[in-house]
């Protein structure tokens, strides 16, 4: 999955960055990482 899959899922459900960060367990600041340079990442 790449980041803007992350970032439009996450758009479409209306959660923040924190949201998914306490749900996902990974920090917003990663996730923040990973929609902005489209890093891959494994599902």
């Amino acid at each position: 999955m790449d980041g803007n899959k992350v970032r439009k899922l996450r758009k479409e459900k209306n959660m923040t960055l924190d949201d998914l960060s306490q749900k996902s367990g990974f920090t917003s600041s990663y996730i923040s990482q990973v929609e902005r340079i489209k890093l891959h990442i494994s599902s």
